[in-house]
């Protein structure tokens, strides 16, 4: 059954929407979420801003809550209580913010910067183009960073957590247009969620060994966002058809893919732009153009 867990939100501007969640590590219970100018705590009821512009400032500027300043965050990942770094692709650098004190600083790349060359180096000198997703690494160097650049080429970055230096560890292998990016240890290699050349998304995996290229053996539709469910399964958000992809060996919908604000079971449900996508608890967090739905006690596995 879905539900509300957040609603009367105004994110119908592409700046304005949710673009990422994860649990809040300081208050249980609470989620932590980033449109592409701010970071935000909730407990579903009362909303209070963690760091960044209420109104929709950009830039990049280092300092503690509302004095903080983002231009555009795809992604974010928690590195431990109180620290997540995010990856802003608009000021094309990776910023820490601090989610005891608020305070925001540069973690790695050139904030502001110009720059579209994709450099390895410290925290000082690499460059990335432009960040769009950010996981802690499962697969190249374990516990480390991993980012996708998506630049003229797309490269997979590590970076290290303890000092912010980056190494390219995969080139993009002919891929254009990745929106997103999994990691199946189950495969021993990186998935990716990419738009081919007749505009339907599939699920690519690349054999770090080898080089070679597999299609996972499911379509996952128009996603936007992915997040990996267990070692072989994941759900993506298709905010173009407004409803929710889960894969493994076939592929399952939730919700109906008309578009509209319905709380109902799972194959009548309708959702407004689905994106950004969390899983906590066996709880599934679904954000929409008015804040974020949920589907409870893995219901969504069953459908």
């Amino acid at each position: 059954m879905l539900s509300d867990f957040l609603s009367g939100l105004d994110d119908t501007e592409e700046d304005d929407r949710i673009q990422h969640m994860a649990p809040d590590p300081q208050t249980a219970g609470n989620i932590i979420f980033a449109d592409s100018h701010a970071f935000f705590t909730t407990d579903g009821e009362i909303v209070t801003l963690i760091a960044g512009s209420l109104y929709t400032q950009s830039g990049f500027q280092e300092g503690s809550g509302i004095d903080a300043r983002f231009e555009k965050i795809k992604s974010f990942v928690t590195v431990n209580d109180s620290m997540i770094i995010t990856a802003d692709a608009g000021n094309r650098c990776l910023i820490l913010v601090d989610l005891a004190t608020q305070e925001t600083k540069h973690f790695s790349g050139l904030c502001g910067g110009s720059n579209e060359t994709l450099t390895d180096g410290d925290s000082n000198t690499a460059r990335f183009s432009t960040p769009t997703s950010i996981q802690i690494d499962q697969l190249y160097n374990i516990g480390q960073l991993l980012v996708m650049d998506d630049g003229v080429t797309i490269k997979w970055r590590s970076v290290e957590i303890s000092t912010g230096t980056v190494t390219t560890v995969l080139e993009d292998q002919g891929v254009n247009d990745a929106l997103d990016f999994v990691q199946f240890p189950r495969y021993q290699s990186l998935s990716v969620v990419i738009l081919n050349q007749e505009g339907s998304n599939r699920l690519d995996t690349y054999n770090t060994a080898d080089g070679t290229t597999m299609s996972l053996p499911f379509d996952v539709g128009y996603s936007a966002k992915s997040i990996p469910i267990d070692a072989s399964m994941h759900v993506g958000s298709v905010p173009g058809e407004d409803k929710i992809y889960i894969g493994n060996n076939d592929t399952y919908q939730i919700c109906s893919g008309a578009q509209g604000d319905v709380n109902a079971d799972l194959s009548s449900c309708q959702l407004n732009r689905p994106l950004a996508l969390l899983i906590d608890n066996d709880t599934l967090f679904i954000s929409v153009t008015n804040g974020i739905k949920r589907v409870e006690s893995k219901s969504w596995q069953l459908v």
